[in-house]
């Protein structure tokens, strides 16, 4: 019973001690600014569904999206368009 007990708690020591080895860093995500095709002006469409999907990915502790001014930023120096 003794071995018994004496294996349990290295277990847990074990597990204890390999947690922040499992813990990731934060991870950062961008929304990419995208084309909506229709023959009407819809920009406020597109432009709801990026704040959309910005609001839902970030977690906190995890998730960071990046700003949309972060992005326009990169996109200029690049050279690509909106």
């Amino acid at each position: 019973m003794k071995t018994l007990f004496r294996w349990g708690v290295c277990l847990v020591l074990l597990l204890a001690s390999a947690q922040p080895l499992l813990a990731k860093e934060k991870n950062v995500v961008a929304v990419v600014p995208f084309a909506v095709n229709s023959a009407e002006n819809i920009d406020y469409i597109r432009q709801g569904i990026a704040d959309m999907l910005s609001s839902r990915i970030s977690i906190s502790e995890k998730i960071e999206v990046v700003s949309r001014d972060t992005v326009q930023a990169a996109l200029l120096q690049t050279g690509k368009k909106d």
